[in-house]
């Protein structure tokens, strides 16, 4: 009876009108047959029989399609997959407004709900039919679902549309590669065949405006419906989306032609996103890892931007998620040591394309491989070695340390800051004392490159972190304590002179100096000092010097200083506390917000109206 019911609704309405989508829509009428079809599976004793049933599946699965052929918005190309402009065009046109309005009425809010739902319904009922239908009528109804599945997930852009298909997609190709006939345990091989001599057909692709449609999860379901113990399908989908992505794209290609790199890209990045597949992808990694950074210096934007989604997903792969509740300058537990074990390939690769754009920084160019930021990001997520080993001491790690050293003079500021990130993943935690050391020694001692403010900022932002990693487990080295901050404030005092005209390097240097004091329990006294002098420079500036590069983040360095250096000095009325009025009253608007902004994070009201009166 439902049956009939659903095939006058077709018959008389080709196409679902704005009067007859809000009173009587057809997904309700299939939603009611799926809960009889479930029913009608699960008491097979009670059917009279088998040919009734077998005639029963045949008739839905024929409405499923009508229903789904009805409102799956084809274009006049059936066989070409539409865009996202392409279906917009239809419903204006199927809702009776002109192409190209920006208007849409209630009724076609209905007729575009009663479009997606209709065939939401028809999936999740061939996944009911897929699941619980008897194998020995799999065989004949088995291709019949594959290419209704096939077209919903490649052709339809809502997500609720693909969830539903992917579910019942899943369910059906499992029960397809377990089965004991030969021709119908082939037919997900032949749908990824097809999908991929698709995809290099660039004119029956789906458009990428949505990041390939479905493609990706038609190919990641089929694979992960592959048994545990099987990797054909895997392997060879793995090959061919990796030759395929690593191929040079096409000259004179337009922007809104669909690239079978992209379509590879994003395969690829479903893949590795997919938990179940996850311990079988490993081997792959590396490969994924150097095609997303070389996808990075590609003249297509859709390359990058696919690349550039693909190496996140990688990096989350490799290292897992960053800890931002322990604001850790690393964010996993594996060490390079471990990644180049695991991945040689990757290795060599990683100190090409360090030396390359080392070279490319010697020369005081502003330019470099777009891979380089990425590469640097993933290094610096790596975790710190714990001990020295034999590998540190081999040709590739000196190689790659000192790329990174050169990278240190990079005039991009986050270069900088990412290469003395990775150097300190670089060194193990019994040798950074030695570094930091070397590091301060070599500033004071390079009084030819004083001026050299790039090259400076690099050593001091190397310098800062090893201070935030050490500076917490060393405070019984009072010997190691002592060096550091004399070299701090006595050698290194210069920086933050009027001598040093880079309020970059000058605020880099007085974060040093308050980070060291405040981890190592160190007296305020010299800090103070250094804080007033550089509060003094400050005022006899011109009022061109303070809208320079830097100065906003110096003058809150200044403040924070003179602020905290009169909360925890003993004696109230020190230095320190005498230039607070000088620091409120001041003229200098981003003095007098920094040093507001320092008081209003004093946990201590007692102690904070004791400063204020004294």
């Amino acid at each position: 009876m439902l049956k009939q019911a659903v095939d006058k609704h077709l018959k008389t309405t080709t196409a679902f009108s704005k009067d007859v989508a809000p009173h009587t829509p057809v997904y309700g009428i299939i939603l009611a047959i799926q809960r009889c079809v479930s029913c009608l599976l699960l008491d097979l004793p009670n059917v009279k029989t088998n040919d009734e049933l077998k005639t029963l599946i045949a008739s839905l699965l024929e409405l499923s399609a009508k229903a789904i052929r009805l409102n799956s918005l084809v274009t006049e190309q059936e066989e070409v997959n539409p865009s996202l402009a392409d279906i917009s065009e239809a419903m204006e046109r199927r809702g009776g407004q002109s192409v190209g309005s920006i208007t849409i009425t209630a009724e076609q809010h209905y007729l575009m709900a009663c479009y997606w739902l209709t065939i939401k319904e028809s999936m999740t009922l061939i996944g009911v039919i897929a699941k619980q239908v008897p194998n020995q009528w799999l065989s004949s109804i088995a291709v019949q679902i594959a290419d209704q599945l096939v077209v919903i997930i490649t052709r339809c852009r809502h997500r609720g549309i693909l969830e539903a298909t992917t579910l019942a997609a899943s369910q059906f190709f499992q029960r397809l590669l377990l089965s004991d006939c030969e021709v119908t345990r082939l037919i997900p091989n032949n749908i990824l065949e097809k999908v991929f001599v698709g995809i290099n057909d660039l004119s029956a692709m789906a458009s990428i405006t949505r990041r390939s449609a479905g493609l990706p999860l038609l190919v990641v379901t089929i694979l992960a419906a592959e048994p545990r113990h099987r990797k054909d399908l895997l392997k060879d989908a793995m090959s061919r989306l990796l030759s395929t992505a690593s191929r040079r794209e096409a000259d004179a290609l337009g922007e809104n032609v669909d690239l079978p790199q992209v379509h590879a890209l994003n395969s690829l990045r479903a893949i590795f996103r997919d938990a179940t597949l996850s311990p079988k992808t490993l081997q792959y990694v590396d490969k994924a890892v150097m095609l997303s950074i070389d996808g990075f210096s590609s003249p297509a934007w859709t390359i990058r931007n696919s690349a550039t989604q693909l190496f996140g997903v990688l990096v989350d792969r490799l290292l897992g998620q960053k800890d931002l509740e322990r604001d850790s300058p690393v964010g996993t537990s594996m060490t390079a040591a471990q990644l180049f074990a695991l991945y040689p390939n990757l290795q060599t690769y990683i100190v090409q394309q360090v030396l390359h754009t080392s070279h490319v920084c010697g020369s005081g160019a502003l330019s470099m491989h777009p891979g380089t930021f990425p590469l640097l990001a993933l290094l610096s997520r790596l975790a710190m070695e714990t001990t020295v080993t034999s590998k540190h001491n081999s040709e590739a790690y000196v190689m790659l340390s000192k790329g990174l050293e050169q990278l240190l003079i990079s005039p991009v500021f986050r270069v900088r800051e990412l290469a003395a990130k990775s150097l300190l993943t670089l060194m193990s935690g019994t040798d950074s004392m030695h570094q930091l050391v070397k590091c301060l020694q070599k500033i004071s001692e390079g009084c030819s490159q004083r001026f050299c403010h790039n090259g400076l900022h690099g050593q001091l932002l190397l310098v800062k972190c090893l201070v935030e990693k050490l500076a917490r487990n060393i405070q019984d080295e009072h010997s190691f304590v002592s060096l550091v901050s004399d070299l701090l404030f006595t050698r290194l005092l210069w920086l933050g002179c009027r001598e040093n005209v880079s309020n970059v390097v000058k605020a880099l240097y007085l974060e040093i100096c308050w980070l060291w004091t405040m981890r190592t329990n160190q007296p305020w006294n010299r800090l103070s000092v250094l804080g007033i002098d550089v509060l003094y420079n400050l005022e006899q500036c011109s009022n061109s010097d303070k809208h320079s590069i830097g100065r906003c983040k110096l003058d809150q360095m200044v403040a924070s200083i003179l602020v905290n250096s009169s909360l925890h000095q003993a004696s109230r009325a020190n230095m320190a506390t005498s230039c607070l009025g000088q620091l409120l009253c001041t003229d200098n608007a981003d003095l007098h917000t920094a040093a507001v902004q320092a008081f209003s994070e004093c946990k201590e009201p007692d102690v904070l109206k004791e400063v204020l009166v004294s």
